[in-house]
This record gives structure tokens, sequence and C-alpha cells, in this order.
């Protein structure tokens, strides 16, 4: 086990179960790629492209508060760029029947009020050769410089095609 994986071991152990964390294992239950928190509405899951309500009472205020703030307080870096900028970017972890799962994890403030967008992040890496991509891109992997530009709407694929390019790179060269 390296360094970085036993900090991170020792890390996730000191980490306390968070309230939200039942949404998130929800979302991995239910097989989603999206969870969406906004005052007034129930958590709504993104599964096979569709936006479903969870069956529960809408989320209060003060619920939401009571769901994101200690997320925000696990690192004291995402409460200063919360204060001061009305939103944050970060990663949340989280272990469910022995398996790591780990969200994208954007919160936000809309009319005054906190929400929260979360996407899952596949643990696997798939083949370049499985995304059925044009071969000639790869060649584009094998110039020493330059810049590949990749875009799409969200959920398109656009973090499994880079990561699997890196791969393919990773894979072929030192």
């Amino acid at each position: 086990m390296s360094v970085v994986d036993r900090d991170h071991q020792r890390f996730l152990g000191k980490q306390q179960e968070l309230e939200i964390d039942k949404l998130f294992r929800a979302l991995v239950k239910l097989e989603g790629s999206d969870l969406h928190l906004k005052v007034g509405s129930p958590p709504f899951v993104r599964v096979n492209g569709t936006l479903r309500p969870l069956n529960r009472d809408p989320i209060d205020t003060e619920e939401m508060v009571r769901l994101i703030f200690p997320m925000l307080e696990l690192q004291e870096r995402r409460k200063r760029i919360f204060d001061e900028d009305g939103g944050v970017d970060f990663a949340h972890t989280l272990q469910l029947e022995g398996k790591r799962w780990r969200f994208r994890v954007n919160v936000l403030q809309q009319l005054g009020h906190v929400g929260l967008v979360a996407r899952r992040v596949n643990n696997v890496i798939p083949d370049f050769e499985s995304l059925h991509l044009p071969p000639s891109l790869a060649a584009l992997f094998q110039f020493s410089q330059g810049m590949i530009l990749l875009a799409g709407i969200t959920g398109s694929g656009k973090t499994t095609t880079i990561a699997s390019m890196l791969d393919w790179i990773n894979h072929r060269y030192r």
C-alpha cells in the first residue's frame, strides 16, 4: 500500500458518518449518475438520463444546512471558498459494501438558498477502444506537443473519454 493510500485510509477512518451520505448511498444503490438537492424539493437522482425524485418530503432550509455544511467543514479551505465565492467544488468519498465511491460535488447558492449537485465518478477507466471512438483520434495522442479540446453536453462522456485517453498514453509512453 502506497503512502498516499495509507494516508487516505487514515483520513477515511477519521471521517465521521455524514447525514448526507444516506443520499449518496441511495444514488449508488439506484445506479444513478447525479444527485440534486434544492430547498423546497425532495432530493432528485438522475437514473438513465431521467431525473427522479426520491420518495420523501421536500428539503427545507434548515435540513439543507444540516446536510451540506458538515461536508464543507471537513476542510477549512472548502468553507473559505464557499464563503468568499458563494460556491465550491470538491470531491467526496464514501465506503459502501467494501467499495469506495467518489463524487464530484458542487455546492452553490441560488435564490438565497444553498443547493448541491453531485456526480458519481466511475471507479473503472474503460479501454479507449471500448469507447468506439474514431481510430484517427488515437493518432493525436502520439504528438509530443499540442492541445486537444473536448466538448459536449453534461453526461456525454467527456471525463470518461479524457481518462481513457490518458490511460492509453500512460500504457504506451513513459
